[in-house]
């Protein structure tokens, strides 16, 4: 297994929960990179109106505004603050992009979703860092998580796609998700494939979060780009340090012509019912032992044995009767 986190006791609690908390940087330093970005001037003047070509959401995000010298300014300053974080907590990755977050008061929402996939396996860990520049509560809209539910099945979270809970989101509001209640400068590391989200900002004063994407220094980060007329697959597209600089969320989803083709992954994203959702939940550390390589075994060869589509004209993503289903997979596409 790849060691994911410096502290074994991070490492431990990352597996079973799916994240860790911790204090990234001071109050001070919180302080400071808030006046510094909120001088710079984006597009949406950290107040999105929800109906701009390129921000359909109530809150401002670096990713989604329209002024790339903004975007990448705002990146830089957000490298410089949290690379000796990344550095202290984790066992060599890298930033890909960061974004800054701003929900104006009685705005911004942000719906129960895990982050994309930006690695080219789905056994590759990717993670977030999601820290609060002011302190957060449920009231201005804090992060919430559902503990435990990354890596419980081998999906690639999609904008093109419902996600697998999609039929029961209401279970998760209700019975699931937990707020994160922390001071400015703490935070929380977490899985991408966490499921989480946000309500919106009832306070009287702007909720300011930083979100940090990393990868593991020794993978390549990639997009992955379900094509309508061929759902049975995914391209991986190979990005580079200005992808989400120079991209839109609407270029994305239209398939960039700046990124380069890197290989192809069966789509075994299928949704769950509730029951089976709880059930995996459950044994969610077993299937994650499993797939780091903790304990013998296949970590989804009962979910992908209920899952079959093609992926080419003449092979197959699952086979009812082929029993090392998984291996199959982490074999069939070849890349560069």
């Amino acid at each position: 297994m790849r060691q994911i986190f410096r502290q074994a006791d991070h490492e431990e609690q990352f597996i079973k929960k799916g994240f860790i908390l911790a204090p990234l940087i001071s109050r001070e330093e919180a302080q400071q990179l808030v006046d510094k970005i909120m001088s710079l001037e984006p597009g949406d003047n950290f107040n999105p109106s929800g109906d701009s070509e390129y921000n359909t959401a109530t809150y401002h995000c670096t990713f989604l505004d329209s002024n790339k010298e903004y975007k990448r300014e705002a990146n830089r300053l957000m490298h410089e603050a949290f690379q000796a974080v990344v550095d202290k907590y984790l066992n060599d990755f890298r930033i890909v992009t960061a974004n800054f977050y701003v929900k104006p008061p009685g705005r911004g929402q942000f719906t129960i979703h895990q982050n994309w996939h930006i690695a080219p396996e789905i056994k590759d860990t990717t993670l977030t860092i999601w820290c609060p520049l002011v302190d957060v509560v449920p009231e201005n809209g804090t992060l919430k998580i559902v503990e435990g539910s990354h890596k419980i099945i081998p999906n690639i979270p999609t904008a093109k796609e419902a996600p697998f809970y999609h039929d029961f989101e209401d279970v998760l509001q209700e019975k699931y998700l937990k707020p994160m209640t922390l001071k400015a400068g703490e935070g929380i590391i977490f899985d991408d494939h966490l499921i989480h989200g946000s309500d919106e900002n009832r306070s009287s004063e702007n909720r300011i979060a930083v979100q940090i994407a990393l990868v593991p220094k020794e993978i390549p980060p990639v997009h992955f780009h379900l094509d309508p007329s061929d759902t049975n697959r995914f391209e991986i597209l190979a990005t580079d340090d200005d992808f989400y600089i120079d991209n839109s969320i609407f270029t994305i989803l239209q398939k960039p012509s700046n990124a380069s083709h890197y290989g192809y992954m069966p789509n075994v994203n299928r949704p769950l019912s509730v029951a089976e959702f709880e059930e995996r939940l459950q044994r969610g550390t077993e299937t994650r032992r499993k797939l780091y390589g903790l304990e013998e075994g296949d970590p989804y060869s009962d979910y992908l044995l209920e899952k079959e589509e093609l992926v080419s004209d003449n092979e197959a993503v699952t086979e009812v009767s082929n029993p090392n289903v998984w291996a199959k997979i982490r074999n069939w596409f070849n890349l560069n």
